[in-house]
C-alpha cells in the first residue's frame, strides 16, 4: 500500500505555516505545521489569511470553512476542540444534505441552556444560510424552527433504545 509524505506550506514574512499529510490512502494522518511553532489555531489562520488569529477580527467566517475541510479527518479533533473553545461555540461541523456535496453546510452552535440550542450554516458552495433553533418542551418532545432558503417549524418525537 502507497504512503504519503506531503507537506504544503505558505510563507509569510518569515513564518511558515502548511499542512502536512502522511500516512496509508486508508489511514491518513492530517496535521498542521509551522515554523516557529504556534498553536494550531494561529496555523490554521496564517494558512487561510496570512495572519494570526488575533489580527483576524471579522474573518471568522473564512477561518471556519477553511478548517471544516480538515475537521473531518484523522487527528484534527485536538483542531476542532481549540477552534470551539476559541469561537465559544458547542457544535463546529459539516452538515451534509443529502447525497449532494453543493448542498454541504459548515454549522456552528450553542446551548444557551439544556433545553435550547440555535445554530447557524453557511454553505460552502453557495450563497446559502441558515439559522435553526431547537427547544426540548418535554422528556421526549422537541420543537424545531428553521429559517433560510426554506423555512419551517418540525415537531420531533425521541424513542431511544438501551
Amino acid at each position: 500500500e502507497p504512503t504519503f509524505d506531503i507537506l504544503a506550506l505558505r510563507t509569510v514574512g518569515a513564518v511558515e505555516a502548511g499542512v502536512r499529510v502522511a500516512g496509508t490512502p486508508s489511514g491518513p494522518r492530517i496535521d498542521l505545521y509551522s515554523d516557529p511553532p504556534m498553536s494550531n489555531s494561529d496555523r490554521l489562520a496564517y494558512i487561510v489569511l496570512g495572519r494570526p488569529i488575533a489580527q483576524s477580527g471579522g474573518d471568522a467566517d473564512l477561518m471556519m470553512t477553511a478548517a471544516a475541510a480538515l475537521l473531518s479527518q484523522g487527528e484534527s479533533v485536538v483542531l476542532q476542540d481549540q477552534l470551539k473553545r476559541q469561537l465559544g461555540v458547542d457544535v463546529l461541523g459539516i452538515e451534509a444534505a443529502g447525497e449532494d456535496m453543493a448542498d454541504s453546510m459548515l454549522t456552528i452552535g450553542k446551548y444557551l441552556s439544556p433545553n435550547l440550542f440555535i445554530s447557524y450554516g453557511r454553505s460552502l458552495f453557495g450563497e446559502t444560510n441558515e439559522f435553526r433553533m431547537r427547544y426540548r418542551v418535554g422528556r421526549r418532545w422537541e420543537l424545531e424552527s428553521v429559517a433560510g432558503e426554506e423555512s419551517g417549524v418540525d415537531l420531533f418525537y425521541k424513542i431511544e433504545f438501551r
